[in-house]
């Protein structure tokens, strides 16, 4: 690359485009269960490249986006 030049912005430099399962689920906090609940339910769409499994990463954030948002009027804090 040119060092004029700079990368694109639909470049993300920042981590591997695509994430082990042991990866994301440190990634977003859930268990091994749920992530493979979540697949089976089609709310999270791996890959697969021979025995790994692989979540891209547009996956894993898209995966986050659509989960809903908690309405906290229907679930107050304790006392």
């Amino acid at each position: 690359m040119n060092p004029q030049t700079s990368p694109s912005p639909a470049l993300d430099l920042g981590g591997p485009p695509v994430l082990s399962v042991t990866a994301f689920l440190k990634w977003a906090g859930i268990s091994r269960f749920l992530f493979y609940q979540e697949v089976k339910r089609g709310r999270i769409h791996p890959r697969k490249c021979g025995s790994r499994t692989m979540v891209p990463r547009e996956e894993a954030e898209r995966w986050l986006r659509d989960l809903p948002v908690l309405d906290t009027a229907s679930h107050p804090e304790g006392p």
